[in-house]
Parts: structure tokens; sequence; C-alpha cells
């Protein structure tokens, strides 16, 4: 069954530190970082969605 159906492709998020937010999602929230590379902006994949 899939709880989330998809409305906006990509949800972004400002942070003033890129490197603490991101050890956030991934070691607090669990997610998972895209393949994409760039020292300004990370991609996380949550239920279809991008969150950047």
């Amino acid at each position: 069954m899939k709880l989330c159906k998809r409305k906006l492709p990509v949800i972004t998020l400002r942070v003033t530190n890129l490197k603490i937010s991101a050890t956030f999602f991934e070691n607090v929230l669990n997610f998972t970082r895209t393949e994409y590379k760039s020292n300004e902006i990370i991609f996380f994949v949550i239920c279809d969605f991008e969150l950047a």
C-alpha cells in the first residue's frame, strides 16, 4: 500500500549550516541522500518527494 501521493516534485528548506542539517536528516531522521553531489544543496528522497 502506497501512503504518499506525489503533489509537489521538490520541497526546499533553507538552512544556515548544510553539514549539520545533512547530519541531522541522515542520522536522526534516517533520510537517504540522492546521488546528486554539490557543496550548496543536498537532495533526500522522502516518499516520492525530493527534499532539497
